[in-house]
């Protein structure tokens, strides 16, 4: 009895494992999406060959792919430049090996530490770069240096990778007040590690640092009527009164159809002609008081002293010295002229007097001559 209920038990036992096996779905791994290789990294975030090829790597082993389907996996995530270059070599389609050889060949750098060293130190943050976009950036190119050093190198880089890190990631902020905030956070925690200043900086600036997002609009664009009544009819649009919404990235612009957009232009045309005729007279007016300036200062401008009327020299009739004339001459009353002529006049009366006795009684008769009496 006892045996008959242990083998119930065992069967029951048994029973409700098939169903719980038979019920339960197994769970897998979800793949990686493997993104496309275009080339040469052009912007932040591209992905270089060799970064590339370990996603690939990566994305083949949790998919289960066989090395012989390999080559197909990697060309059809081929795009732009890289994906012409292996349609110029057909050969190389089919062989992974051969193929990934190829692509590192065509597109990977020879790149040195102090190369990249350099694009590091040059690396700074763009204006539409968020600052976890631009330290992912500074991360991902400080390992590529690691990896490019030899092995006695490695140990050193890696050694000075935070202090590196967050140097750069304070000089390169793209503005001001962003890199005083960041200096303030290095400062405030001495020896952190990137990543806690990192993480730091993105709690600080999370609801100011935000890319911009582009909404698409929808812009508006008139459709002028057609000349001809036949070609009009043919579309079957009233073309006068149709409008068409295009959309766009930008902003929204309402354009008048048919006669209104004629206005329109035809308002614009002559706001143009009269801003044109301003701007001429404005012109003119300009020069008129240019040429009013050049009368003032050439009126304006001390003569020469000695020079008059015709550029003729000035010289005074009185003491024949030039400068002045004779009304303004200084020395009119005791000047040196007038003494000299007085003596040279003096001169010649005594020379005169001693050869000629008549001039002698002749000038007494002269002073000692008397008015006659009445």
């Amino acid at each position: 009895m006892a045996e008959a209920e242990a083998g119930l038990v065992e069967r029951l036992v048994a029973g409700l494992t098939e169903a719980i096996k038979s019920n339960h779905k197994p769970t897998t791994q979800r793949a990686i999406k493997l993104a496309r290789f275009n080339g040469r990294p052009s912007r932040a975030g591209d992905p270089t060959i060799l970064e590339w090829i370990d996603e690939v790597d990566i994305y083949c082993q949790q998919c289960h792919i066989p090395d012989k389907e390999k080559a197909q996996v990697v060309y059809n995530h081929l795009g732009g430049l890289a994906r012409d270059e292996v349609k110029c070599n057909p050969s190389v389609k089919g062989d992974y090996k051969a193929l990934m050889r190829l692509l590192n060949r065509q597109f990977g750098a020879d790149e040195t530490v102090q190369s990249l060293q350099k694009s590091l130190y040059e690396r700074h943050q763009l204006e539409d770069e968020s600052l976890m976009d631009y330290s992912r950036s500074l991360i991902r190119l400080y390992d590529r240096i690691i990896e490019a050093g030899s092995e006695g190198e490695k140990e050193g880089l890696k050694g000075l990778k935070d202090k590196v890190l967050i140097n750069q990631f304070v000089a390169g902020a793209k503005n001001q007040s962003m890199r005083l905030e960041l200096r303030r956070l290095e400062l405030a925690t001495p020896g952190q590690s990137f990543s806690a200043l990192r993480d730091a900086a993105l709690d600080l600036f999370r609801d100011i640092d935000r890319p911009k997002v582009k909404r698409s609009q929808v812009r508006q664009v008139g459709v002028a009527p057609f000349d001809d009544p036949d070609e009009e009819n043919q579309g079957g649009l009233n073309c006068a009164n149709d409008v068409v919404e295009v959309s766009v990235e930008g902003v929204a612009v309402r354009t008048p159809s048919g006669g209104q957009f004629q206005k329109v232009m035809q308002q614009q045309t002559e706001m143009m002609k009269c801003i044109r005729d301003q701007q001429e007279q404005i012109l003119k007016q300009q020069e008129q008081l240019t040429t009013l300036m050049e009368h003032v200062i050439k009126g304006s401008d001390p003569k020469p002293f000695n020079v008059g009327q015709g550029g003729r020299r000035v010289v005074c009739f009185r003491c024949k010295r030039p400068g002045h004339i004779k009304a303004n001459c200084r020395f009119g009353g005791s000047g040196q002229s007038l003494t000299a002529s007085s003596k040279s006049s003096g001169g010649q009366g005594q020379s005169d007097g001693v050869g000629s006795p008549c001039n002698k009684s002749t000038v007494s008769g002269e002073l000692n001559t008397s008015p006659p009496s009445l």
